[in-house]
């Protein structure tokens, strides 16, 4: 079901100082972890957000527990916005470069 790394990249594992001159193959690496960070970095703020929520609905009446909450809420939001920032500022650098980084079609290597 899935392919090795190496087979994907064109890397030979048992030839030491072996690679593919392909010059697609950096910019197909890059585009994989940058898919892999922002996967994580959506999933870690969604649970940011959500443990805000219930540190919130489970404050009850106290001021410093909803305090704490609305700080938790208030910084994962703007982590986000961060994080939208981030993906903007690297799709207008990619644009100036004319890397095309919304084509991943190279996922389908690995699922292959």
């Amino acid at each position: 079901m899935f392919k090795k790394w190496t087979e994907i990249l064109g890397v030979d594992e048992n030839v030491v100082g072996s690679g593919d001159s392909d010059p697609s193959v950096f910019p197909r690496l890059v585009k994989t972890a940058l898919l892999v960070a922002i996967a994580l970095l959506a999933v870690g703020l969604v649970v940011v957000i959500f443990y805000g929520g219930f540190t919130w609905i489970t404050a009850g009446d106290s001021d410093e527990k909803l305090q704490k909450a609305q700080k938790i809420m208030k910084d994962g939001i703007m982590a986000i916005l961060i994080a939208f920032g981030f993906i903007l500022v690297f799709a207008i650098i990619a644009g100036l470069l004319g890397v095309d980084i919304t084509d991943f079609s190279f996922i389908d290597e690995v699922f292959s």
